[in-house]
């Protein structure tokens, strides 16, 4: 066989699928001759076909010939799976075909491609669909990335099965149908034995269920209504977790967010149109509400109106749905019908012209009494969605806010200014002050130029030349001032103020007040203050459950030698294989260089502690040694624990840890079960190891134990077994049963720290394999305390070949115990993980976004994971809901903040991690020559101080380039040489260079960052290309003006290529739901072009000499809901009128100018603040707490309420203005209150039906009786009182509106 075949052959039985729906086809622009030659890749290599018999006889290159009749087979890799992806290349034109069954072929230059493929395994899969709702979906492996480089495999560190990962398109099913999608395969041979499949929903999600081949389905519905993909892992083969045959499928569904499915139309009672700007569907208290926007212009609060309700067009594109309309809300139609249901017929799809159902869709208090229906909607005569909602409709206006803070470089650049943005109220002049928070190098009492935006939810369209909303302002005037007539009396700032590029300049360290009046005559007063904050180290918060510890982990470890220390091979045991890392086991496997046992008396570990951490050796501070990672020896004792202790500074102690290192143990097989071997963990009646399982609600109802064979044998006949259980079973998968095949009850030697999948192919999910685990399930219907014994062995259980553990159990709450996120910076990867209390392995609990949008090119996984390319700067809120994947009732919530720094040189040298320091450069300034289109550059030097085992993935600009292709990447200690032609695609001006290294290449938690920016200047012929705009060379006809594309809009220019001096017109298209954010014109050599906005999304400018390039961006349009300007308030909240009339009433302020963040904590400081606000601001004097400084805003409503006796102190002189409050603390604050103001609080609710009534503090009881009983407060859903849940933002200005409208209406 010729070289380049046995190469082929190679990748043919590695070849490896991937997922991303396919939309290529060949077109051939010419007919070619028969004797062309044709190239083909499967993927790694580019093989030709033709003709030559000389050639093909050498062997010496990838050639091969046509059959006689023009014809040629294309010989796959064993079972392949279809549709198949091969990338053809003909008379210069390259394309990527689908064969879509092994029947398929393809034309391609005259010649006719058929596929041909063995079959190894007769089980295997060769083709997937799925069906749901009567459609039928092809499944297809991803897009391929083509290269030429040959045969490959990286060795990771992973479970060796093989992967698939597979993409399906089932979008426009609704979310009933996604329920039980139907899977239909196609093997290899018909006749395989054995399980179809085990399958998991979720990303990361390990619990598996067994369906069968012959009635296999999955569920693929919607975590939430805004989720637009699901994910599943499918394993096909058998349910024995050691068989290393079955296959891995990654499965990646599209789906339509469920959000979308109802859209209303509206018009007047005298039918004349209502627009509808937005449509919001959300909970609240049980109820959902489908709240309507409208122009304020076509409908006023009070006013009836015709509406309509249809399906949206893409979940019914075969007219096949059918709806009944109910009146009243029921959970099924069952129940509609059961209560003789009214229906609406007037309401489903009318003609607005003639039909509708005319109500008046104002709102009530508490949402009570609005107009309430049930949709149900029905395919081929089966119900697939049903939808209890309150219509309501509302009215928008105009607000400003603070948009952005700037610096000069001295050289008429303006810099944007990160930082936090906050607010806190004002006593003085009785309104929301907006604070920024700056950090180094910026300073408080330094020039800002402030500009501020004003938005007009009547008018979203974007004017280029008025960014900031000036159109909506009337005038604008430094100082207070209450009304039209005082502001217009002074000079008007708002040129300058809502400026497009500049801003007003101040000193704001002192506070700037605003005052400015608006095109709809209202007066808006805004006052901004600058503060400087010093960034200090703090202690980490408290290590959680379920996730990497914060305070201290083992990462490997060295050999001790006379010289130093010598390198060993490592695997650390990851933190959601065993339940009881949360409990300080941690386990490292170690080999040497040579992959075999280590022989040594003293290693050298290598651990991770967090800030104002200190580790010792010992149970505590007192009795251990200091240890300092990478330097300290310890003795080496495979497999018995090492006893750490973490302190902290002036602290004390934090945690205990046991860190088992282990290494190959020669002679044969050898059992190693995590924690079991720790002596002062036993049983003193039976000396057995114990274990305290979690089998509740709170814990996913599962516990997982790790074992592992450290010997140098395969170990076989491993078993799991339970005896005299109660309450207490084996999971179906991850267990050994004693009947399962031999084959499939064996662990692999421990001879690697690394390894692939049984083919070669690279694995993405799993570990090694000599490891497994045991996962604990409650049997059904358990309930009482769990007891019994585990054993884990192999062969006949005798002389050390079995573990057995005893089990005894306890419960807890989960909550996220993340309190902020870390920032990042514009084109530098970032990672970020969010974590609980959970103690559950890492799918036990599912993270999704609720509300507010991650930055661009950022994803949240389920398993908390924060992981991507920031593409676009700014500040992001968000709130994140973490729940049990089981029992989604059983959450938390929390909102976080991220804000994405802009590229500028010194923030992206900043994102560069400790230890990754650039040894070498790309130079800051590139000058590239433009030779008749050609784009010439010298290669360039990016080198890191990070190791290249490390390095993963290197980006420009945010887009991650090909090794290979764009950069070569060697040792030294990471040497990238980036190609010249790499630098100068992306045009002039600044661009990133960043480089992705991980300390562990599976785990996005261990990302480091190398970064830097450089500048493109041209010389020669022209500008550069780029982006999608072709060169900007000179021609006879003038020079090219070249557009870089960005998504979510359009730019064209006009014409392409004009002379000096001519006028070029830009055309700016946006994305429905988008506006423009920024259009830049630049010449050759990078200097800014002057646009005129005509009007229309019409720009000129002039051309200059050597051409120009046209770049611009797109943002996506955000709505506030009326009457206040937070974003993160958005109309559908359940919180919407809460939020707006304590704000209205200067009740409550935002914590920024458009923040609200209504699921942040309420601290006992901000509640003070609230009542004392209500009833007027008294003034008392003479109260001290030490931790109350005179001029905090709470300092003054301290006095007050303490002195009150509305809320007491800690004792000993404290406050504590800073901690959170409790919803029943709450109560009593309230109950308090209203007694303070002289109120009877008779009135008594019985709260027994509520199931956590039991939890509400003693001395609580009888407020959070009255505080239900008058609506102040009431439950959380489900029958939860929550009266240890700390109050959410949210929440008090819910209670806080109601409690002031009670003493309003009281007092009148």
């Amino acid at each position: 066989m010729s070289k380049w075949k046995k190469s082929l052959a190679m990748v043919l039985t590695a070849a490896m699928l991937l997922s991303v729906l396919p939309v290529s086809t060949w077109a051939a622009e010419r007919e070619p001759e028969p004797d062309d030659e044709v190239v083909f890749n499967l993927g790694t290599m580019d093989v030709t076909v033709g003709t030559d018999q000389a050639r093909a006889e050498e062997g010496q290159e990838p050639y091969d010939l046509f059959q006689a009749d023009g014809s040629y087979t294309l010989e796959l890799e064993p079972d392949a799976f279809f549709p198949y992806e091969v990338q053809f290349t003909h008379d210069g034109q390259t394309q990527q075909v689908w064969f879509m069954d092994p029947e398929d072929t393809v034309d391609v230059g005259g010649h006719t491609f058929s596929v041909e493929s063995s079959v190894s395994d007769p089980a295997a899969i060769t083709e997937m669909t799925f069906t749901a709702g009567g459609k039928t979906a092809v499944v297809y492996p991803e897009e391929k990335e083509f290269t030429n480089e040959g045969y490959s495999v990286d060795p990771v560190s992973l479970l060796p099965l093989k992967e698939v990962r597979l993409d399906v398109n089932l979008e426009g099913l609704l979310p009933d149908e996604l329920k039980a999608v139907e899977i239909n395969t196609v093997f290899s041979k018909q006749n395989a034995t054995g399980d179809f499949a085990v399958w998991a929903k979720g990303s990361n999600s390990d619990d598996y269920t067994v369906v069968s081949r012959e009635a296999g389905t999955i569920d693929l519905s919607p975590d939430n209504k805004h989720s637009s993909s699901q994910y599943a892992e499918i394993i096909v083969g058998t349910n024995d977790q050691l068989d290393t045959s079955n296959v891995r499928y990654r499965v990646d569904a599209q789906i339509t967010p469920a959000e979308d499915i109802l859209v209303p139309t509206a018009i007047s009672e005298n039918r004349t149109t209502i627009q509808v700007y937005d449509t919001y569907l959300w909970e609240r208290r049980g109820q959902n509400i489908l709240e309507i926007g409208v122009d304020p212009s076509d409908w006023k609060d009070g006013e009836k109106a015709y509406l309509s309700l249809n399906v949206a067009d893409k979940f019914n594109k075969n007219n096949d749905l059918t709806a009944t309309v109910y009146e009243g809300a029921y959970a099924s139609e069952e129940e509609a019908i059961a209560a003789n249901a009214a229906v609406v017929t007037d309401l489903w799809a009318q003609d607005l012209t003639t039909g509708g159902h005319l109500a008046d869709y104002s709102y009530r208090d508490n949402y009570q009494g609005l107009p309430t229906v049930t949709v149900v909607l029905k395919r081929a005569d089966a119900v697939v969605y049903t939808q209890a909602i309150n219509l309501y409709m509302y009215q928008d206006e105009i607000n400003v806010y603070p948009y952005q803070f700037a610096v000069t470089d001295g050289e008429g650049h303006y810099i944007e200014v990160p930082g936090n943005s906050s607010s806190e109220w004002d006593y003085d002049l009785d309104m929301q002050t907006d604070i920024k928070t700056v950090t180094a190098p910026y300073t408080a009492n330094q020039t800002y130029y402030l500009r501020m935006g004003a938005y007009n939810p009547a008018d979203k369209s974007y004017d280029q030349s008025d960014p900031c909303g000036m159109r909506f302002v009337q005038w604008a005037a430094v100082g207070d001032f209450k009304t039209a007539e005082a502001i217009q009396a002074q000079p008007d700032i708002k040129a300058q103020l809502f400026s497009s590029d500049v801003g007003f300049p101040a000193d704001y360290s002192g506070g700037v007040l605003f005052s400015v009046l608006t095109t709809d005559g209202q007066v808006c007063q805004k006052k901004i203050i600058v503060r400087a904050k010093e960034e200090t180290a703090k202690l980490p918060n408290a290590p959680r459950p379920d996730s990497q510890d914060t305070y201290f982990r083992m990462l490997s470890a060295g050999k001790q030698t006379e010289s130093g220390k010598e390198s060993l091979k490592y695997w650390v045991m990851p933190y959601g294989d065993d339940s009881y890392y949360y409990k300080g086991y941690q386990t490292v496997f170690l080999l040497n260089s040579k992959k075999d046992p280590v022989e040594a008396e003293n290693i050298v570990p290598r651990f991770y502690t967090g800030d104002l951490v200190t580790m010792y050796a010992g149970l505590d501070q007192a009795s251990g040694t200091e240890q300092k990672s990478d330097e300290t020896a310890i003795p080496f004792k495979s497999g018995e624990p090492v006893h750490y202790s973490a302190a902290a500074e002036s602290k004390g102690h934090l945690k205990n840890y046991w860190v088992t290192f282990l290494t190959q143990q020669t002679g044969g097989p050898k059992l190693f079960v995590n924690a079991a071997n720790d002596p002062d963990r036993v049983d003193e009646e039976t000396g057995l190891p114990v274990r305290e399982v979690y089998l509740t609600a709170e814990y996913d109802y599962h516990h997982d134990v790790f074992f592992a064979n450290i010997g140098d044998q395969n170990m076989t006949g491993v078993y799991v077994k339970l005896e005299n259980a109660e309450n207490v079973a084996l999971d179906n998968y991850w267990t050994v049963r004693e009947d399962a095949p031999a084959e499939n009850r064996v662990l692999g030697a421990f001879d690697s720290v690394s390894d692939t999948a049984p083919d070669g192919s690279y694995v993405y999910y799993g570990e090694l394999s000599n490891v497994a685990k045991v996962r604990l399930v409650p049997t059904e219907d358990s309930q009482g305390p769990i007891s019994g014994t585990l054993v884990i062995g192999y062969g006949d259980g005798q002389d050390g070949k079995e573990v057995r553990i005893k089990l005894t159990g306890t419960s807890g709450p989960i909550k996220i115990t993340t309190n902020s996120i870390v920032n990042g910076v514009k084109y530098v990867p970032y990672n970020s993980v969010i974590q609980t209390n959970s103690m559950d392995a890492s799918d036990a609990i599912a993270f999704s976004v609720t509300s507010g949008a991650l930055p661009d090119g950022v994803t949240l996984f389920p398993n908390g994971k924060l992981y991507g390319m920031p593409t676009k700067a700014g500040e992001y809120t968000f709130t994140v809901k973490a729940a049990y994947t089981k029992d989604e009732t059983l959450s938390d919530s929390k909102t976080f903040t991220i804000t994405i720094l802009d590229n500028t040189d010194a923030n992206v040298d900043a994102a560069t991690d400790e230890g990754y320091q650039l040894l070498d450069r790309v130079p800051d300034v590139i000058e590239v020559t433009d030779n008749a289109g050609t784009h010439i550059t010298a290669d360039q030097i990016f080198r890191s101080n990070g190791e290249l085992v490390e390095f993963v993935k290197f980006f420009l600009d945010g887009e991650e380039l090909v090794q290979g292709t764009d950069y070569d990447a060697e040792s030294g200690s990471t040497k990238i040489t980036v190609r010249g032609q790499t630098l100068a695609k992306k045009g002039s001006g600044t661009h990133t260079l960043s480089a992705e290294f991980r300390t562990n290449k599976s785990d996005t938690n261990t990302v480091k960052r190398a970064s830097q920016n450089y500048r493109i200047s041209y010389k020669g012929g022209g500008s550069s290309g780029g982006g999608g705009g072709g060169s900007s060379s000179g021609t006879s006809k003038g020079f090219d003006a070249g557009v870089s594309q960005a998504p979510n809009g359009t730019i064209t220019v006009t014409p392409k290529t004009a002379a000096k001096g001519k006028l070029v017109t830009v055309t700016v298209t946006p994305d429905a739901g988008y506006r423009l954010e920024k259009l830049t014109a630049t010449g050759k050599n990078g200097d800014d072009l002057t646009l005129t906005d005509i009007g229309g999304g019409k720009y000129t400018f002039v051309m200059p000499t050597g051409g120009a390039r046209v770049s611009g961006s797109f943002v996506k349009i955000i709505q506030a809901a009326e009457g206040q300007p937070f974003e993160d308030v958005p109309q559908g909240a359940w919180f919407v009128d809460a939020v707006k009339y304590v704000y209205q009433n200067g009740l409550m302020a935002g914590t920024s100018a458009t923040t609200f963040s209504p699921y942040a904590n309420t601290s006992r400081g901000m509640i003070v603040t609230v009542l004392h606000g209500m009833c007027g601001k008294p003034v008392f004097e003479g109260c001290v707490f030490s931790d109350v400084e005179e001029g905090a805003y709470y300092a003054k409503a301290t006095c007050w309420a303490s002195q009150n006796q509305i809320i007491s102190g800690f004792g000993q002189g404290k406050f504590g203005p800073d901690e959170d409050v409790q919803r029943d603390q709450l109560a009593v604050i309230m109950m308090r209150y209203a007694q303070y103001l002289g109120l009877e609080t008779p009135e008594r609710a019985d709260l027994s039906g509520f199931a956590d009534a039991d939890q509400i503090s003693a001395y609580a009881q009888e407020a959070m009786s009255w505080a239900n009983a008058v609506g102040l407060l009431s439950g959380k859903g489900d029958g939860i009182m929550d009266p240890q849940g700390v109050a959410t933002r949210a929440e008090v200005a819910a209670m806080m509106a109601r409690l002031d409208q009670m003493v309003k209406q009281t007092e009148g």
